[in-house]
């Protein structure tokens, strides 16, 4: 078969041929099941001499076994306060003969390193750059080979907070702030769709009330069909559907979707019937003459927070299917309602919430034939339903003309008021941006700004602040005044 001799000489072209000792012998790079043995005494370069600054590093004295290892059998490198797994430490080299310095990917797989690699000297840098010696390197690396990790880099026990280090997380750098409707009427915040479009700082704070409160207005749209796919494209690539890449929602006869007629609309998310839901949804106004329509939105994390944790469990652990089958399409999916990972606390944190009672399938719950088990569930539900429908939950705004608002799919509940399409018009121009999209943007820009600065808000606008001010001059009612004029 040629195909994996093929492969192996592509790849080992990158470093040269690494199996090649130089005098026309081979070097067997060595099985991650061998057995990796360490020393008890302090690691020194082979002429015995440490370069200046270098400092040998000390490693466990034992033998790890590859079927019975235990973790004190296992040589550790300490810089600083922090402990690295020596195979991890050398596969997360950022030297140039490691990473493409044009491609950024990894010139080498993680296998290709010897279980028994070990350090042979650290040098510290005045930069606090660390640089690091290897002994038993990778094949056709050499005694030269030089591992680069940048000041700050390896900074374990700042972890959370410097964004330098490659030992932190970055799946979700920012933290959720769940609202209810009181806390949403004082923070919703807009942006200057001029500004966001011309200004890095403008859109780094856009990305960052998305990733944090899940909900944004964008003021100052132009009225053109092709404005909503601007706002989109200037975060990143757009996520088409078979709605198309942009979608009009609007009263028509017929409708496919019941998002486009003129009745009420409940609280949902979009396309919950797909494995990967879109992330981000963008509405842009351009007609809003009809009576009604209000749009409405609420925080499932907020209402998720409050649950039991027995109800909780139930709902993260039952899938719900969800279809859309209709207009010669038919897609099917199930999800748990709650979805959850491990922050780098070890705690469980809310990622994703998956509701959307429109587009539920008609057997909500194929995978679960247990009926005590499906009487827990719907008990969970009802209780999960009241807090997400609750009107302290329930955020209501009148999308004007010239306003885009973008919304976390995955988390941002949405739905409208009923309006009158005979009176008058109501047109958004929809768009659909993957969560990845958005933090790639807010990494990409954020990159320098310390998250506490991001935090701060000092250039803040906030939406309700206008309502507020023109209820007060219609109006001396003070019934007006507390429910803030929403819709």
């Amino acid at each position: 078969m040629l195909f994996p001799s093929t492969y192996l000489e592509r790849k080992s072209a990158v470093l040269g041929d690494l199996n090649d000792n130089g005098d026309g012998s081979s070097v067997r790079s060595p099985s991650l099941a061998e057995v990796s043995q360490t020393i008890d005494s302090p690691v020194s370069p082979p002429d015995g001499v440490l370069e200046p600054n270098e400092t040998p590093l000390p490693v466990t004295n034992s033998v790890a076994l590859p079927n019975n290892q235990r973790p004190q059998d296992i040589a550790t490198v300490r810089i600083g306060k922090a402990q690295f797994h020596p195979v991890l430490l050398r596969d997360a080299c950022m030297c140039s003969k490691c990473v493409d310095p044009y491609s950024t990917q990894k010139n080498f797989q993680t296998p290709e390193i010897p279980t028994h690699i070990k350090v042979r000297a650290i040098e510290t840098l005045a930069n606090g750059d660390i640089h690091i010696k290897w002994e038993n390197d990778i094949p056709g690396f050499g005694d030269d080979h030089v591992s680069i990790f940048p000041s700050g880099s390896l900074d374990a026990r700042q972890r959370l907070k410097n964004k330098n280090s490659m030992v932190r997380d970055r799946t979700r750098e920012v933290r959720h702030l769940p609202w209810d409707a009181t806390r949403m009427k004082k923070e919703l915040q807009f942006i200057d769709f001029h500004d966001y479009m011309r200004s890095d700082k403008s859109l780094l704070q856009a990305s960052s009330l998305l990733l944090r409160q899940g909900l944004l207005i964008i003021r100052g749209v132009p009225e053109s069909e092709k404005s909503v796919e601007d706002i989109a494209l200037r975060i990143g690539s757009i996520r088409d559907s078979f709605y198309g890449r942009t979608w009009d929602v609007k009263s028509v006869p017929n409708a496919k979707n019941v998002a486009y007629t003129a009745q009420f609309l409940g609280l949902h998310m979009d396309l919950l019937y797909m494995a990967n839901p879109p992330g981000f949804q963008l509405l842009h106004c351009l007609k809003s003459t009809a009576k009604g329509g209000a749009s409405l939105f609420a925080d499932a994390f907020k209402a998720a927070e409050g649950l039991s944790d027995k109800h909780r469990a139930i709902l993260e652990n039952t899938p719900v299917a969800y279809q859309y089958q209709n207009a010669g399409e038919y897609y099917y999916h199930t999800h748990p309602v709650i979805e959850v990972d491990s922050s780098m606390a070890g705690r469980p944190v809310i990622t994703n919430i998956n509701y959307a009672p429109p587009f539920q399938a008609n057997y909500l719950l194929p995978k679960t034939p247990d009926i005590a088990e499906v009487a827990g569930f719907l008990e969970a539900f009802e209780t999960f339903t009241h807090r997400v429908e609750n009107e302290d939950h329930l955020l209501e705004y009148r999308l004007q003309e010239g306003e885009c608002v973008i919304f976390n799919n995955r988390r941002i509940l949405h739905g409208r008021t009923q309006f009158d399409a005979i009176g008058g018009e109501r047109w958004l121009k929809g768009a659909y941006v993957d969560s990845d999209v958005v933090r790639s943007r807010f990494r990409a820009l954020g990159k320098e700004v310390p998250l506490r600065v991001l935090e701060q808000d000092h250039d803040a606008q906030f939406v309700f602040e206008r309502e507020v001010e023109e209820a007060k001059r219609e109006s001396p009612d003070d019934d007006i005044l507390a429910r803030g004029v929403a819709g």
